[in-house]
């Protein structure tokens, strides 16, 4: 049931779910939402102005125009067709209402044809709610798992939780271990998720800011923080930035630590770590 809930809030393949209603109408007046709607829009606000608006949630109808969205095209957009889409992609185009005493949880699109989209997000944020929902009826000790996306309560047999990160090239084998309490992980990479278009290969990740898939080295982010989906967008706005900015983000954070895997000329990975990453790593 509680999947089903948020499956009725986040699925754009729902054509009922809260975020396909709020997708569709087509007004700059202020949208009454439920408090977990409001609670995820304005989790992704803080990591898009974290990120300078690399993670985006508004980034939909590029994703779409790319071929990456619920209906696969085949077709390279134009630069028109980006120059268009863009003016109405940008996080800062959704204005968050602070609630009301009466608990009315409202948000505003400053342009009527944003769209957004928590794929992202969705299954941090779901990994949490489960998490809260075991710990409030008595199950301490448990992992969360959604797609990779981890979080860990308690201990299993009075020791930390081990977690092993996929290595990206090597799928079969791990990167590193990690050896983790009360804490959350998300990874977000390459991992072979391109789209072939006149014989050149594109990351499903776009950038918003250009409209075009990202275009650096970066494979592979990894992100241990509280939140999970705070871990899960972090990992993936963090994928389009500069590798240098990244750690400095993150070494600004609270309890948020991040390892940065970059492919070089040579095909063999680079790794970078936040200043207290290796405090996790299992030896």
């Amino acid at each position: 049931s509680l999947l089903f809930d948020i499956n009725k809030t986040m699925s754009t393949y729902m054509e009922n779910s809260e975020i396909s209603k709020f997708n569709k109408r087509k007004t700059t007046e202020p949208i009454q939402v439920s408090k977990s709607f409001w609670k995820i829009i304005s989790k992704s606000i803080e990591i898009s102005k974290l990120t300078n608006g690399l993670f985006d949630i508004t980034v939909m109808p590029l994703v779409n125009a790319w071929g990456f969205g619920p209906n696969n095209n085949e077709v390279r957009p134009n630069v028109e067709m980006i120059k268009e889409l863009k003016t109405i992609v940008g996080y800062n185009n959704i204005l968050i209402e602070e609630k009301s005493i009466n608990n009315n949880y409202q948000i505003r699109k400053l342009n009527s044809k944003t769209q957004i989209d928590f794929s992202a997000i969705a299954k941090g944020y779901a990994v949490d709610q489960i998490s809260t929902f075991l710990y409030n009826i008595g199950y301490v000790n448990h992992l969360i798992d959604i797609g990779g996306e981890i979080k860990v309560s308690g201990r299993k047999n009075k020791k930390k939780w081990d977690i092993g990160i996929t290595h990206p090239i090597e799928i079969n084998k791990n990167i590193v271990n990690v050896s983790l309490d009360n804490m959350s992980i998300a990874t977000s990479g390459i991992y072979f998720n391109f789209i072939s278009l006149d014989s050149v290969n594109y990351s499903h990740i776009i950038d918003p800011n250009t409209g075009y898939p990202i275009n650096n080295n970066v494979i592979s982010v990894t992100v241990i923080s509280k939140d999970c989906s705070f871990a899960d967008g972090l990992a993936t706005g963090l994928m389009l930035a500069d590798i240098n900015e990244s750690i400095k983000i993150v070494n600004d954070l609270h309890s948020t630590e991040v390892m940065i895997l970059e492919l070089n000329e040579k095909n063999t990975i680079n790794t970078y770590f936040s200043n207290n990453f290796k405090g996790y790593v299992k030896n």
